[in-house]
């Protein structure tokens, strides 16, 4: 037997008790942290259960448009700083290789700071200042010593310390020497020491390196 609407019987029905969120637990949903706002829906959820839409449709409108404290926008605003301005040193470091791979003295000017007062420290010297670091390492080291470079850094760490950064890694450099198409490689390690511009942008003004440590019983 089919049933009969509510206006066919004349009775109404009854309404279900709508299940609300204490309102403790709503001030803490609306100025609480993410993680605390995520572990509180748990919670009410498991008290609650889900069939209520009100409370459904009032937690989650707690945790999707309530105010971020300001100690979780700061912590945001950090990391996301701090992981940008990795990105632009470690994309530095990949610009500088390249500077090196091509003897690119012109994208080595977009790489380094000009000034007298960067240097370059290596096995074979101590450049101090931009014209000596082009003249001596870009145009005699390598344009002029090797037909070929190829330069591969390997375990790129960067170090973040205010407007100055230091990348660390090993390499491994592979070339032809010019005078005589002899093909050589060697290994090494350099530490870089980077410098942030006015205008947020990050600059290289100084490169040590030097071979990799001699093993016991290696060569």
């Amino acid at each position: 037997m089919p049933a009969r609407s509510a206006a066919a019987t004349g009775k109404h029905p009854v309404p279900r008790p709508r299940a609300e969120l204490p309102a403790a637990t709503g001030e803490l949903l609306r100025h609480g942290t993410l993680d605390f706002r995520m572990a509180l829906l748990n919670s009410a959820s498991r008290r609650l259960g889900w069939q209520s839409s009100a409370a459904w449709l009032a937690i989650a409108a707690a945790i999707a448009c309530g105010p971020i404290p300001e100690a979780t926008k700061r912590s945001a605003e950090i990391g996301s700083g701090h992981d940008a301005d990795v990105a632009a040193v470690s994309a530095l470091v990949g610009r500088y290789v390249q500077s090196i791979n091509d003897a690119d003295t012109a994208l080595a000017g977009d790489v380094w700071l000009k000034s007298d007062q960067v240097s370059f420290i290596n096995p074979m010297g101590h450049e101090t200042g931009w014209d000596a670091i082009v003249a001596n390492v870009y145009e005699k080291a390598m344009r002029d010593a090797f037909s070929e470079r190829k330069l591969v850094p390997l375990d790129v760490a960067v170090n973040l310390f205010g407007d100055t950064a230091v990348a660390e890694f090993n390499w491994e450099f592979d070339a032809i020497r010019r005078e005589d198409g002899v093909a050589i490689q060697t290994k090494g390690r350099e530490s870089q020491v980077c410098r942030r511009t006015d205008g947020g942008q990050w600059e290289l003004i100084h490169v040590h390196y030097s071979g990799r440590p001699v093993v016991e019983g290696q060569q």
